[in-house]
């Protein structure tokens, strides 16, 4: 049968018949030798044959004693549905709606035979969630349905519109085989959620240097000055959590140990699981110096009601810097001590998310060998 085909796999086509595997099992999916996307579509025709000539090489040092050498070539006839349409009637059926979008390990990772809109060679060129999939959340916003947006990616996304506008995100990152199962217990309460990002999610990749620069000055959450979409740390809960007591020595010596302890309570009516942070910032340093340091973190199951004393022993190591000569050494000076479920800011202090306190260390400069 006449018509166009969709190949995809780790392989190469060029639409006359030759076909190429990558070793390395990277998509790379070709028309006369252009690669056009991790989806290839050829026009193929009735009653003529195609002479398929698979070149099939495993990296010794890497796959040979764990798999057989094997390659499967999979292809499909390119379907005529409209699955925009068919998403929105969906979605007119039901109650509330969960669009699954973001991006794909197939388009993101290290060093990909891969050019498309928005990445090169597996690397970020912006920040933006696929317009198609924007497009159609905005359709799906006027129907009035109440929309939670599950976003999978192995990176920060741009979710500005998504954040205004969507009552609930979800980010699941790439969760595997037993997501269904997962989100589904996630969305109607069966437990209570108490992860935090690991990553900053930024408003623009205009708010970022360019990625040719590996200078880490303006990016991460240690050196990032702006306003972050979503900050490292950043989590929510089905209950609320508010700290109090924040307990420091009021001084250290340069090479001393010391104690941090912090009251949280549950202030909600569901049991949960809290993240308990703690950051360093250091402000006398006499050296460049990150905004601030996560210097530890502590999960701590609460019962609705309930509150725990949360402890930490800080070290030297915590208080260090690289000097000028590139030796970590600690020196005197104050450092301000932030302890909550977050990262620090005005608000999350007023609403006791978050609780500060300073601490001096004195005496001479101590080396830490490393």
């Amino acid at each position: 049968k006449s018509g166009i085909y969709n190949f995809s796999g780790n392989y190469k086509f060029d639409g006359n018949g030759n076909v190429q595997s990558d070793p390395y099992g990277v998509p790379s999916l070709r028309i006369d030798s252009k690669v056009i996307d991790v989806l290839t579509a050829v026009n193929l025709e009735k009653g003529k044959q195609y002479k398929l000539d698979v070149q099939l090489s495993i990296a010794p040092f890497m796959w040979a004693n764990l798999v057989e050498p094997s390659a499967t070539l999979y292809w499909a006839e390119a379907t005529s549905r409209d699955y925009h349409k068919e998403a929105l009637d969906a979605a007119k059926k039901g109650d509330v709606i969960i669009f699954c979008g973001g991006i794909s390990p197939r388009l993101e990772g290290e060093e990909m035979k891969l050019e498309t809109t928005g990445f090169a060679h597996g690397d970020r060129t912006d920040l933006e969630l696929p317009k198609v999939q924007e497009d159609l959340l905005k359709e799906l916003l006027k129907t009035g349905k109440p929309i939670v947006y599950v976003n999978f990616s192995g990176s920060a996304i741009a979710l500005n519109w998504e954040n205004e506008n969507l009552p609930a995100i979800v980010q699941a990152f790439y969760p595997g085989e037993a997501a269904g199962t997962a989100l589904t217990r996630l969305l109607f309460g069966d437990f209570n959620p108490s992860g935090r990002l690991p990553i900053t999610f930024y408003k623009s990749v205009n708010d970022l240097p360019d990625f040719q620069n590996y200078v880490m000055e303006g990016r991460t959450y240690r050196y990032f000055k702006g306003e972050a979409l979503f900050a490292f740390g950043y989590g929510l809960s089905y209950t609320n959590f508010k700290y109090k007591i924040l307990q420091t020595p009021a001084s250290i010596a340069t090479n001393g140990d010391s104690k941090v302890s912090v009251e949280v309570t549950n202030t909600g009516n569901r049991d949960g699981d809290e993240i308990v942070q703690l950051y360093i910032s250091n402000k006398e340093a006499t050296v460049p110096v990150p905004i601030r340091t996560l210097a530890g973190f502590k999960s701590v199951f609460l019962k609705a009601g309930e509150t725990k004393k949360v402890e930490f022993i800080l070290t030297p190591q915590n208080f260090s810097i690289i000097d000028k000569d590139y030796n970590r050494i600690v020196q005197s000076g104050t450092f301000q001590i932030s302890v909550g479920g977050q990262q620090p800011d005005i608000k999350a202090i007023e609403v006791q998310k978050v609780v500060q306190a300073e601490m001096k260390v004195n005496g001479s400069a101590f080396a830490i060998k490393e």
